[in-house]
């Protein structure tokens, strides 16, 4: 219980929150205001991922108003997952929580969710998520159906398929830096991967009944059709080789997904660029074949087997016929 002392007794939450920004220079003050209500965090590191509007301009001025901020400039951008790295690696508290600058609290929810933490002896405390969408807010995944408290490895199994449980809230800074030192995989949605990592470092999850509001941004790389998108099949593979070494029962789950996904990209390749879509696809219906388990488990799955063989024909065919 000595951080909770600390907190109580300074008046500060001993809690680094490291806050991604990326073409957010109109919600990263909405942000920020919203982790300081309340008790105020120790530090609030907002790392710029080469943003190319005024999101750093916005970010010093904010740094200028609040004593506890601190602006971290990258010059090249790397994706959410490195500008979370950045952060974790400039973080001074041993917890962390990390807030997208799209994103916002509700008032008192970190000082809460650390809360529960200390109490109990937990390593991660996940707030309850809710989606913001336009000019309506409402409930993105049911934390009710979780018996909490979990293993980190029944966190992470509850990942694998579909996002039964997510990783927004406070936790130990550790198991964030050692899933960062074991990972050297280059995605679009990378940072969804190490979550899967750091769930495993974690020996128990909690939650609380505070509230991170996900705010739906249609702008966002991750909505974008650009050819960086491909970059998730990539995801696909590492994510049915994860299955496979930690021997989660959820290969086929994953297999479907990464079938849908290819699926998807195929059928919208002339908007992200023919070449390049065909060239990932290729190389993609090629690697897969190499993970243990992909041909008796796409034998069971008739649809996803359709398409794993429509778009490897297609990846044969000559170039002017794409």
């Amino acid at each position: 219980m000595d951080d909770l002392h600390v907190a109580v007794s300074q008046s500060v939450l001993p809690v680094s929150v490291i806050v991604p920004v990326y073409n957010a220079q109109s919600t990263l003050e909405r942000c920020v205001t919203s982790i300081n209500a309340g008790l105020k965090p120790q530090e609030i590191i907002v790392v710029d991922d080469a943003s190319v509007d005024d999101s750093v301009l916005v970010a010093k001025g904010l740094a200028e108003s609040h004593g506890n901020i601190t602006v971290v400039s990258r010059r090249q951008n790397g994706g959410a997952a490195t500008a979370r790295r950045d952060g974790f690696y400039a973080a001074h508290c041993d917890h962390v929580a990390f807030v997208d600058a799209d994103d916002y609290v509700e008032e008192g929810a970190l000082e809460e969710a650390f809360n529960r933490l200390v109490e109990t002896k937990s390593d991660l405390c996940i707030l309850q998520l809710w989606r913001s969408e336009a000019d309506r807010t409402f409930e993105s995944i049911d934390l009710g159906k979780v018996r909490f408290p979990i293993t980190g490895r029944d966190a992470a199994e509850l990942t694998l398929g579909s996002w039964a449980i997510h990783p927004l809230g406070v936790a130990r800074k550790d198991i964030y830096l050692k899933a960062y030192a074991s990972f050297s995989f280059l995605s679009m949605n990378a940072d969804e991967l190490i979550t899967r990592l750091a769930f495993m470092n974690a020996g128990r999850v909690v939650s609380c009944r505070k509230k991170y509001y996900y705010v739906i941004n249609l702008q966002s790389t991750s909505n974008a059709l650009h050819p960086r998108l491909l970059t998730v099949l990539d995801s696909k593979i590492w994510l049915l080789k994860f299955c496979n070494e930690h021997g989660f029962d959820k290969f086929d789950a994953l297999l479907r997904d990464s079938m849908g996904d290819l699926w998807r990209l195929f059928r919208q390749r002339r908007r992200i660029g023919v070449p390049e879509t065909r060239e990932k696809l290729r190389r993609f219906t090629h690697d897969v074949c190499f993970v243990e388990g992909f041909f008796s488990g796409i034998l069971r799955e008739p649809k996803a087997l359709v398409k794993f063989l429509l778009v490897g024909i297609y990846c044969r065919l000559p170039l002017d016929a794409s």
